[in-house]
């Protein structure tokens, strides 16, 4: 089967076998606890002592890809003009000589930097909708 193939769940034994790890929204900037606009408790300070534990959790475990789903910075980091730092942050807490790690673009992310800035940041090297939004190559099509 193809999830065998791929070494997911209740492939045969002694298949190859992937392990991923995955975290979204770690939303982190130095600032202090606070409701969001729906009353939810948010800890944007300790949100890095998070993204850490699961970073040491990845590697403990051995896993072969990490994927983080976006949102790495919290917008209250605007507030300050902190961003950049506390991407710089974020960023760190995920890297470790032994995890590959994939960083994806939150809509977070997005407010905050550039796109440029985000590829540099991110070390993303591939322009996605170069040709003007049309999902593609660029040639309309």
């Amino acid at each position: 089967t193809r999830g065998a193939q791929l070494g997911l769940a209740g492939a045969p034994a002694g298949e190859a076998e992937w392990r991923f790890g995955v975290a979204a929204d770690v939303q982190y900037c130095d600032a202090g606890d606070h409701r969001s606009a729906f009353g939810a408790l948010r800890r944007p300070r300790a949100a890095l002592g998070v993204a850490r534990r699961a970073a040491r959790w990845w590697l403990e475990h051995e896993v072969d890809l990490a994927v983080v789903l976006g949102d790495l910075v919290d917008r209250r980091a605007r507030l300050d003009g902190s961003q950049a730092a506390a991407m710089a942050e974020a960023l760190a807490a995920f890297s470790h000589d032994r995890l590959e790690v994939l960083h994806l673009v939150g809509n977070h992310d997005a407010e905050l930097f550039s796109r440029q800035e985000l590829r540099n940041m991110l070390n993303i090297n591939v322009e996605v909708g170069a040709g003007g939004g049309d999902g593609g190559d660029g040639d309309g099509d």
